[in-house]
């Protein structure tokens, strides 16, 4: 995810905000904020043929704890008008979901209690990890 990206990850993530479910934030952070907070090597940015952003993933450390490291949470956000398209398909399986596991802050279901669904991936040791 290169910085000249922002505009339209701003975007995507803004409509995740708005449409209630994509995040627990009321705000999209600045770009430096945002960036703070993730693995740098882990985002990614999809784009159209005309380098349009249409989706992004990003991930950050679940904790800064020794006994967490390699254990992160990931985000993934498509352009609402690209939805169904196959865009964000590219998931490991799905092992469960926490149920109310915290309120939508914004948007149509704000205030309402929301899952979480969980992926999760093992890599073997020795598989790129962040410490």
């Amino acid at each position: 995810m290169a910085a000249g990206q922002w505009p339209g990850v701003e975007r995507i993530y803004r409509q995740g905000i708005d449409g209630g479910l994509a995040t627990f934030e009321g705000a999209v952070p600045s770009r430096e904020d945002f960036s703070a907070r993730k693995i740098a090597q882990l985002g990614l940015a999809a784009v159209h043929r005309d380098s349009t952003v249409i989706g992004w993933i990003a991930a950050s450390p679940v904790s800064a704890r020794r006994s967490y490291r390699g254990v992160i949470e990931h985000s993934v956000y498509v352009d609402a008008a690209q939805a169904g398209l196959g865009v964000g398909t590219a998931l490991p399986g799905v092992l469960g979901y926490r149920e109310r596991s915290a309120q939508a802050p914004a948007g149509p279901l704000s205030g309402r209690w929301i899952d979480t669904v969980l992926y999760e991936l093992r890599l073997e040791p020795g598989a790129a990890t962040h410490t």
